[in-house]
């Protein structure tokens, strides 16, 4: 539950992030460019709501927030013998819960739109490591759904501190590699 609550933070925080680059930065040294103002947008009302849906869904579904007499859900109830419980059910048969296959798309588009920044050639020293982390977690949580991998959740773990030190460093010292400097000027 406070997983879907955090990640729905996200949707504001980028719409701001957009609103600043388009209103407060235009014309100053730090103005950035279209595809940047579109990736914060894109990420506010498309990935980040599915996503946050997904790990509240689920929580519904499957969690300590499952209130129904559904068998589907709570294995309480009645259901006929031939009921199929989703679409994907009847097509793919697979371990983990369907959401799983939803955030890994997630996680793909987001990778996705970090690579189109890279090609923009927008923060490459961290866009690019990001775009790595967030295809590995796509694929992460792609082989969770599939094969109820357990050890994907230490996978996804590893990948988040890599990313979390990727922007303790985009803070602290701008958009540079970290072999060079610190930019000082932002």
């Amino acid at each position: 539950f406070y997983r879907g609550i955090v990640r729905t933070v996200g949707i504001p925080l980028h719409f701001l992030r957009g609103v600043i680059k388009l209103g407060s930065l235009v014309g100053t040294s730090w103005e950035r460019t279209l595809v940047e103002v579109g990736v914060n947008f894109l990420r506010a009302f498309v990935l980040i709501p599915v996503a946050s849906w997904s790990l509240l869904q689920q929580w519904i579904t499957t969690g300590s927030g499952r209130r129904t007499d559904d068998i589907r859900t709570s294995l309480q109830g009645e259901k006929q013998s031939a009921a199929l419980d989703t679409l994907a059910d009847y097509l793919d048969g697979h371990e983990g819960h369907r959401n799983l296959l939803i955030r890994s798309a997630m996680a793909f588009c987001q990778s996705i739109l970090s690579a189109c920044l890279v090609a923009y050639c927008i923060d490459v020293p961290h866009k690019s490591l990001l775009t790595l982390c967030q295809f590995c977690s796509g694929w992460a949580l792609l082989l969770q759904w599939k094969c109820d991998i357990r050890s994907m959740y230490l996978v996804r773990a590893v990948l988040s501190c890599i990313r979390a030190g990727s922007l303790v460093h985009l803070a602290a010292c701008g958009r540079v590699w970290p072999w060079e400097l610190c930019d000082a000027q932002g």
